[in-house]
Parts: structure tokens; sequence; C-alpha cells
């Protein structure tokens, strides 16, 4: 499962996604971001949802970061 935290993006703000893949994440995070908080749809956008989504949700726990840098 793949999840994400609109609170990472957005402090304050209480709404999460939780899906099978990435994909999944970004679209609903994304529609969410452009339509309640007016943040721009586009790949900025698309990238800090990715990157503020853990690898991998197992027991609430994030993976290990991986150990290459971007």
């Amino acid at each position: 499962m793949k999840k994400f935290r609109c609170a990472d993006i957005v402090p304050g703000c209480n709404a999460a996604v939780r899906t099978k893949t990435i994909d999944e994440v970004v679209a609903q995070a994304g529609g969410h971001l452009t339509s309640v908080h007016g943040l721009a749809s586009g790949p900025d956008l698309s990238y800090r949802v990715r990157i503020a989504s853990p690898a991998k949700v197992s027991s609430g726990r994030r993976c290990a970061a991986p150990s290459h840098s971007l």
C-alpha cells in the first residue's frame, strides 16, 4: 500500500490517501491539493506528492530511505 498525508505538504490538513500504487496516490492527492488548497497541478506537484509518500506502508512504519541520492 502507498500512503500520502496532506499535512506533509499543507500543515494542519488531516486528509490522507492510501492506495495500491503511487500513481493512484499522485492522482488522488493531486486532486485534493488543487481543489481544496488551490495548488497548481503539474510535474512539480506530482514530484512533491511522490517524495512526501513513504516507499511502502507496512504495519504503519516507513521503509528505510534508499541509499542513493537524487
